[in-house]
C-alpha cells in the first residue's frame, strides 16, 4: 500500500507541477484517493495529499476534518501542509480555527506562518483569531509576522485592536 500511495502521489504531484489544475476536481476517484492518502504511512504522502487537496479541491473542501486532524501530525511538513490546505477552504474551514490558533504557538516557523495565513483566508471567529494574530505580530521570525499582519488585514474592522501593534512594527 505504501508503494501504491508513493508512486501515485509522485505522479499526481508531477502532473500538478507541470500544469496546475490538471487534476480534475470532478474526478472523484482522485479526490477519494487523496483523502485516503491523508492517512498514509509515509509523512511525504500525507503532506503531498494535503497540498494537492488544497490546490485542486478548495471549492468543495471535502476533507476538512481529516486536514484538521493532520494539524496534530508528528511531522511538521504535514502539519504545515494541512494548515495551508485549510486556508484554501476559506470560511468552510471555520471549525479548524481553534486548532490553527494553537498552531500559532508551534516551535516551527513554517507551521506558524501557514497557520497565520490560513486564519486570514478563513476570516472566521474574529474574537478568537484576531487576538492570537496580534500576539503573532511579535513572533521572532519576520515571515511569520508578515503573515500575521496580512491575515489581520483580511479581518477589516474586526482587527482594529491590532492597529497599535502594527504601528509599533513600523
Amino acid at each position: 500500500k505504501a508503494i501504491r500511495f508513493g508512486s501515485y502521489m509522485t505522479t499526481l504531484e508531477a502532473i500538478n507541477k507541470v500544469k496546475p489544475g490538471t487534476i480534475d476536481p470532478e474526478q472523484h476517484e482522485n479526490q477519494d484517493y487523496l483523502a485516503e492518502a491523508l492517512g498514509g504511512p509515509e509523512w511525504e504522502t500525507r503532506a503531498t495529499a494535503a497540498t494537492l487537496l488544497g490546490v485542486n479541491y478548495w471549492e468543495s473542501c471535502p476533507t476538512i476534518p481529516r486536514l484538521q486532524a493532520l494539524l496534530a501530525d508528528p511531522q511538521v511538513a504535514v502539519r504545515a501542509a494541512a494548515a495551508w490546505a485549510l486556508g484554501q477552504c476559506e470560511l468552510k474551514a471555520a471549525g479548524a480555527i481553534p486548532a490553527l490558533v494553537l498552531a500559532l504557538g508551534d516551535e516551527h516557523a513554517t507551521l506558524r506562518e501557514n497557520a497565520a495565513a490560513a486564519l486570514g483566508r478563513i476570516q472566521g471567529e474574529p474574537d478568537q483569531a484576531v487576538p492570537a494574530l496580534v500576539l503573532t505580530l511579535k513572533d521572532r521570525v519576520p515571515q511569520v509576522r508578515a503573515a500575521a499582519a496580512y491575515a489581520l488585514s483580511n479581518f477589516g474592522l474586526a482587527a482594529a485592536e491590532a492597529v497599535p501593534t502594527l504601528e509599533q512594527a513600523l
